[in-house]
């Protein structure tokens, strides 16, 4: 090193510091002098003056004689030094200070929540989150039944709101089968809220699935205390849809209608009944097999496939009948609304043809071909008006029963007292 600092001393400086070992921290306590002035060194900011650069000068005699730096011994309360030396980017730094900022955006704006959201929430549902529900004490659980009030996004307020004042660790949500995509897409989107399950749980589900296939929905064992005879329960989720019809481009894609879960008891002699899903709550815990619900237990491939058929024809088809029903039913309320869409737009072509036709009549060319273009609008509303009316017309006849899909058998035998 030179004897005075020059215009590299910036570099000189890092080379004796990697040489040694240290960091700025280090080398800081060793000069004497605070570490971002070592900083402001090596990025070449400052020079240091004469006195410190002796001290470095002393400090490099020691790397080259071969002496071991002494380390200053760590504090009880910080066994590891914490290695900040300053030189990360400005904007990553500015990025985490803007986080950490935002972080308690409600000390400042009491309706944070609104700030952040991708959606601006109407009146009511302000007063119904930041007027009653934040007011009071940390709500357990939330009943959202009121239809067309915004369930999702005064939700979303809330959750956003509790998770910023750090109130709020854990959220379950348990909306209709139908909608859990789009409760799960809409709080995700407008509120930055992912449900994505717990990850190591959902992780190892899933790799059971892929590996064993139906066979990973086998296994568990529950004790009726009421049942004299072992039987299988199985749960499936049921679902009515919309079949496609690629020559109508409005129902060129299937729908689902309705989707609900359904338990069914199986018996030993292939009897099969319908039980609440909910049976499963009145149920305890097994371990093993008695004899009599081995065989049952190995033939549970068939008694499933069986179980299936049963669902389809029993119950599923019964869902689509009455599904079907509902539908036929608001046929005329539809098709009334359907007029009521188009009469304004009769109205109005109807004025604007009789006005036409006057000046038609004595002779206005102009008049003549705005007549004309008048009558093939009146033509194509028309035919848009029928295409509409026979869409509704059909759609009855697309409705027929999904397949039963099979989430879990359970195989529960007798209670032995």
């Amino acid at each position: 090193m030179d004897t005075k600092p020059t215009r590299d001393c910036a570099n000189q400086i890092k080379r004796l510091r990697a040489k040694m070992g240290l960091t700025q921290i280090n080398l800081a306590e060793r000069l004497g002098v605070s570490f971002p002035t070592v900083n402001r060194w090596e990025n070449a900011k400052t020079r240091p003056s004469q006195l410190s650069w002796n001290r470095l000068l002393a400090l490099a005699d020691e790397a080259d004689s071969g002496c071991r730096v002494a380390e200053p011994e760590p504090t009880p309360c910080n066994g590891a030094q914490s290695g900040f030396d300053f030189t990360a980017q400005p904007d990553i730094v500015r990025s985490l200070i803007e986080g950490e900022r935002l972080s308690f955006g409600h000390l400042a704006n009491p309706a944070f929540a609104t700030e952040i959201a991708s959606i601006d929430p109407l009146p009511h549902q302000r007063i119904a989150v930041y007027d009653h529900m934040l007011k009071q004490a940390r709500l357990r659980f939330l009943l959202a039944d009121d239809a067309g009030a915004g369930k999702t996004i005064m939700t979303g307020l809330y959750i956003r709101e509790m998770l910023s004042r750090r109130l709020l660790n854990r959220v379950l949500i348990v909306p209709p089968a139908g909608l859990v995509g789009n409760w799960q897409r809409e709080l995700h989107l407008l509120f930055g809220l992912p449900f994505n399950g717990e990850p190591v749980f959902e992780s190892f589900r899933e790799l059971v699935r892929q590996k064993l296939g139906k066979e990973a929905l086998r296994g568990a064992v529950f004790v009726d205390p009421t049942a004299s005879k072992p039987y299988l329960f199985h749960v499936a989720r049921l679902t009515v849809i919309r079949k496609a019809d690629p020559e109508i481009p409005e129902l060129a894609h299937e729908e689902t209608l309705e989707c609900r879960l359904v338990g069914v008891k199986q018996s030993e002699s292939m009897e099969l009944s319908t039980c609440p899903v909910e049976h499963l709550l009145l149920l305890r815990g097994g371990h093993g097999l008695p004899p009599q619900a081995q065989r049952m237990a190995v033939e549970t491939h068939g008694q499933l496939n069986q179980a299936g058929a049963y669902l389809t024809e029993r119950v599923c088809r019964s869902l689509a009948i009455a599904c079907r029903k509902r539908i036929m039913a608001s046929l005329p309320e539809r098709e009334i609304f359907v007029h009521r869409r188009y009469d304004f737009q009769e109205a109005e072509l109807a004025h604007a043809r009789a006005k036409t036709t006057r000046k038609a009549r004595t002779g206005n060319k102009g008049a003549a071909a705005e007549l004309a273009h008048i009558k093939m609008k009146q033509r194509n509303l028309s035919n848009r008006l029928e295409q509409t009316l026979n869409i509704i017309r059909c759609e009855p006849e697309l409705v027929v029963p999904g397949e039963p899909d099979p989430l879990a058998c359970r195989t529960t035998p007798a209670s032995i007292f």
